[in-house]
Formats: structure tokens, sequence, C-alpha cells
């Protein structure tokens, strides 16, 4: 949509918007913040073309593109080889179909374990993967992370953070600079501590051990993260300066520290190129038989043979991307299946590109982490653009202490709280008890949906309570913004419910469907309100897109 000439501009964001200091306080201010570093290299560099080094997977390895061999090993080899490249280098498929499968005894089919390796089609509609193996059970068809165990890597001691932050600062101090130089990749870490969440009015939903009160659960959130690039070191005023401002309060009551940390993958990429999954045998009754919410708990059940499983997913990455990719029904599939469960999943990864995809009809959409087409999990900067969700129980998900500064631009999220089952077509989805795309638990905080489409699906950032999983979802997003909204569709007249800690943002709503709540009522004890502007006026709101003014405005056209 364009701005008309008689646009509106928000209070929040006045022609002459600066990035915020850090004098403004998360607590008490309501105010905007800059999330212009989303995506691959911070938005400061394209996404890169890959090595001159080029591996066939058909002329150099003897992998079969016409889909009746299976070409696992082919294709694994070629990405090895890549991979022991310094520079790394473009494992390319050509246009055919290449069937692949789950090697004994791994938890994925492919694995892009070294940096700069590039897994490259010949496009979405020319290259596809299509894996055999059904029961996928907590397994990725391509996993992007480093060789090994990686979880937690850290090559200096933790180091503590001396002075709260309470605004939006670049800068922490600490307690020992030497560790840190210019280029370092950090860790910050911060604690739920007992004093936090009674502040945040959660201590029916969380607790911590030691808790003083024995009526509350133990089932507190993990710390939160966020990951950085230093900038700069000044040892004699003891600081360090990051590259991304903070996204919330860090107080030194929460035991907050940083840290460098290593075994992180980067400069790998996956695109232009289609991937789906040969269904699970459906019974032959229809409807939702052996898909049921909580079947997934029945060990070689049909909903437990998909439970957890996904197309692509990068862990402990930066500097990572995905583009030009879909999820595609496999021509032998009797149902709409395109994927077992869930589509891409970030995981404690930063700065990563999701371009230009499709993740659509997950055959399971039970609970315990089904159906999701696009997951953010404890991952910070990250950037989906012009993407599109359809047919699943959740399109985009937003989860996990600490996920922040992501921005979706310019998505599409289409048909949610739905999942293929034992379907013969579209037209008889059966229906998840799961619906919209939401900030799924604990404190997913400071993110943006820019400029995004509705239809029959809904944002949600409200307080979930006890709602799934070992642990109360309890809050789940303080400061999130959707900017420029529009839906469309029968089942959800309101687009947004947002009842978000300390103050969210609704600015600009409009189509079909364009009311909004900012009064969930779920015992959320989130006051102040949130902040909701031009509902209903969004075609004419200036800019359309508060991410790419914000780009523009940091790093010029």
């Amino acid at each position: 949509m364009c701005a008309s000439v008689y646009g509106w501009r928000s209070e929040l964001y006045p022609v002459d918007w600066t990035p915020p200091e850090e004098t403004v306080s998360f607590y008490s201010d309501k105010f905007l913040q800059d999330f212009s570093y989303a995506g691959y290299a911070s938005g400061e560099a394209p996404l890169p073309s890959g090595s001159s080094s080029i591996f066939d997977v058909v002329v150099d390895y003897g992998a079969d593109p016409t889909g009746v061999k299976d070409s696992t090993s082919h294709i694994q080899n070629a990405i090895d080889d890549a991979g022991s490249y310094p520079e790394g280098g473009i494992v390319y498929l050509p246009a055919g179909t290449y069937k692949v499968s789950l090697p004994d005894g791994q938890s994925e089919v492919l694995r892009l374990s070294r940096d700069n390796v590039l897994l490259r089609g010949a496009g979405s509609e020319q290259t596809r993967i299509v894996n055999y193996t059904t029961t996928m059970h907590g397994a990725a068809i391509i996993r992007v992370a480093t060789a090994g165990p990686s979880a937690q890597a850290y090559d200096s001691e933790k180091v503590a953070i001396v002075k709260d932050v309470t605004g939006p600062s670049h800068r922490l101090y600490i307690e020992d600079t030497v560790p840190f130089l210019a280029g370092d990749l950090v860790e910050i870490r911060w604690d739920f501590t007992y004093e936090w969440i009674v502040e945040h009015g959660q201590s029916k939903w969380w607790g911590v051990p030691g808790d003083p009160d024995p009526s509350n659960p133990e089932t507190g959130p993990s710390p939160a993260y966020y990951k950085r690039i230093v900038t700069s070191v000044n040892a004699e005023a003891g600081w360090i300066e990051l590259n991304v401002p903070a996204r919330y309060s860090i107080l030194t009551r929460d035991n907050p520290v940083v840290y460098k940390i290593l075994k992180r993958i980067t400069g790998c990429g996956i695109e232009d190129l289609s991937i789906g999954n040969k269904e699970i045998a459906p019974h032959r009754s229809g409807g939702q038989e052996g898909w049921g919410q909580g079947d997934y708990v029945k060990n070689g059940s049909l909903a437990w043979q998909a439970h957890r499983s996904q197309v692509i997913q990068i862990q402990y990455a930066y500097n990572c991307w995905v583009k030009n990719v879909r999820s595609f029904r496999y021509e032998k599939n009797t149902t709409p299946t395109h994927i077992l469960s869930n589509g891409i999943r970030l995981h404690k990864s930063f700065n990563i590109t999701v371009q230009n995809c499709i993740m659509q009809n997950p055959q399971y959409g039970g609970a315990g982490g089904n159906g999701y087409m696009i997951t953010l999990a404890e991952s910070n900067e990250c950037l989906v653009i012009d993407c599109e969700t359809i047919n699943s129980r959740h399109g985009l998900v937003l989860l996990g202490s600490g996920t922040s500064g992501n921005v979706f631009h310019n998505h599409t999220d289409r048909n949610t709280g739905r999942a293929v089952g034992n379907a013969k077509n579209e037209n008889n989805l059966y229906k998840t008890d799961g619906e919209g795309s939401d900030t799924h638990y604990f404190l997913s905080h400071s993110n943006l949906w820019d400029a995004c489409h509705l239809d029959n699906s809904r944002f949600e950032s409200f307080h979930r309570k006890n709602f799934g999983g070992p642990r109360n979802p309890g809050l789940t997003s303080a400061h999130g913004v959707y900017w420029n909204t529009s839906g469309e569709g029968r089942e959800y007249p309101k687009i947004i419910l947002s009842d978000q800690a300390r103050y969210g943002y609704i600015i600009g709503t409009s189509g079909a469907n364009y009311r909004v709540s900012t009064d969930v009522n779920f015992e959320s004890n989130n006051e102040p309100e949130d902040f909701s502007e031009g509902i209903g006026k969004g075609e004419n709101l200036v800019p359309q897109s508060l991410w790419l003014d914000q780009r523009k405005r940091r790093l010029g056209e």
C-alpha cells in the first residue's frame, strides 16, 4: 500500500524521530525502539552470492535427480567437501527431485556443520528434496549447526555487569574489560529472580528455587540471553559497547553477566529449492484420528512419529540465511501434506535472514510444539521478510527468554488452527486447539511485526497463564510493536490481541478485519494498557514500513 499525501504519522514516530537514548525507561516510558539491526550482517551487507568453488551433486557426486535412488550420502559428501575449503563452497543441486532419508542414529537427514557452505538449487520450482523417512520424531531434514555439542560454549570467564541498564543502551559497565576486544561475539545473560517475578506480577505462574512463598510453583523461565558483537572497549572507564542496544532492562539485582562465545557457525545459506516429506500413512477413517492434541506422547503413534520434527533448523549460528525455499506436496502423498510438523526454526541464533519462503500444510498440529511454520526460539535480531505461512497450528511463533529485536516484514499468515491429519484435500483439514501467530511463552520482547497481512489468522501477545508445557508460559511479551497490520477472513474479526508487560504497541490497522483488543483479561497484571493508534486507518500510515524507514535512517539508501 502507498501512503496518501494526506497520511498520518504516529505520535511516537515523528518526522524527526531518532533512536531512543538510554535515558528512557523500559519500565515507564512509551517509545519505539530501533529495529534496523535485524537480518544478515545487521542489514549492512547483501546476502552473499557464495564461493567460486561449486560442488555439483549430480556431476561430481552421482546424486540421482530423478528421485528413484536415495541421494542422501551423495549430497552430504558434497556438503562436507565444500566445508573443508577455507572459503567454503556452493553445493549445487541441478533441477530435479532428490530422494533423501534419515541415516540411522542421526537427528538430521543433511547437516551443514562448517562455515560458508551454501546449499543451492536451480529454483524452488525446479529443485525438490523429498524426505522418505516418516519417523522423524525430533529430527530435522536440514540442520545448520557446528559439529558436536555447541550449547553454552564460551571462552572467557563470565564477567559481571556492575551497573543497571534501564533503557536501550549500547554500553555495558562490567567488572573486567580485559577479556574483550572489538569484534568479539558475546552473550549477555540475566536471571528471572524472585524480585523480577514479583515486580512483573508473575508469582502465581513462575517460581524459583528458594522462593520464600511456598505456594509458588518452581517453574520459572530459563535465563534470558542476548547475542551481540563488541564494537569498542574502554578499559579505563570500565565499559564495552555493543553493536545493538539492550532490548529490556538488565539489572544488577538479576545476576547479569557477559562472556565471549565461540563454536558459532556463520556464512551458511539454503536457497532456491523446495522441500517436502513423504506423508505418514493416514487412517482411512479420515478426520483427526491418530493426530489428537496429546497423541504425541504415545510411543510409535502417528503423532509421535511427526512430533517436533523440522524442515530446516538453524542452531547456534549468526549471519546465515534461508532464501527462496518452499515446502511442497510430494506427488505420491494421498493427503495434502507438505511437511510432517514444523517448518523453519531458528534456535539460539542471531542476525539470520529468512526471505521469500513459503511453509504450509503440516500433517500434525498437536500440542507439545507441532505445526509451527516459522519459529524463532531464543534468537535475536533476525529478519523474516516477504514470506508466507499457510494452513498451520501457528504460522509465526516467538518463544523463549530474551528472544528480541526480530522483525517480520511483509509477511502473510493464512488459515491458522489447522493441520492435515488424514484429510484428502485442503477443504477438510482438521481444527487444532492452538491458533494464530503468537509470542508463545516466557518473555519474548521488543520484536516488530511490520506491514504484515492476516487472512483467517491473528497476532497474539498476551499473558498465557498455564497454557501448556511443564513450565507455565505466563508473561510472553513486552515492548512488541505491530505496525501497519491488515486483515481479512471470517474467523478472526479482531486481528491483534495485545496485553504486554509495561507497554505494547498497535499502530495502524486496515482491511476488512481491522479491530484489535488490548484488554485480554488473562490475569496478566500487565499495566499500563498497551498503546494503540490509528485502528482502521493503516492505509494512510506514514511510513508504511517502520523497519524500512529505520533502516534507511541508519544506513542511508
